[in-house]
């Protein structure tokens, strides 16, 4: 199987998106500078400049979006196995298929079930305090 024309889609596509990202923080960046300008003597503290410049990561849903996205592909990639199955097209190659399939579906809710472990014990320690 010759894999040359999905990186050279993979290169292409990835060229764009940083492209555009490039863009992106760059209007960010502008307007951080913009806030800071406007801060008056009185509010310009270092802890408030750091927030503006480093604000704080909000990655408490990481783990359920990648969990998700994961279960998709998994999800997916089971479909085809399926599809493949009811028009007698299965062949040898879509047994490693199913496999990868199964493995991502577990991967996928795997990482859900760490989510919502985590958002417990997340609540029973705010509940606690």
């Amino acid at each position: 199987m010759n894999l040359t024309p999905i990186f050279v889609c993979a290169i292409i596509f990835g060229c764009f998106y940083k492209i555009i990202e490039l863009f992106a923080r760059r209007r960010e960046r502008m307007a951080i500078i913009e806030k800071i300008s406007e801060l008056t003597p009185d509010k310009a503290d270092a802890a408030h400049i750091s927030r503006l410049l480093n604000p704080s990561p909000d990655n408490r849903f990481g783990p359920l979006k990648l969990g998700a996205l994961i279960m998709g592909l998994g999800l997916g990639l089971f479909t085809y196995v399926l599809i493949s199955l009811n028009i007698n097209t299965y062949t040898s190659y879509d047994n490693e298929i199913l496999g990868t399939s199964l493995t991502l579906i577990g991967g996928g809710i795997g990482l859900i079930a760490a989510f919502i472990i985590e958002y417990r014990i997340r609540k029973s320690d705010k509940d606690r305090k």
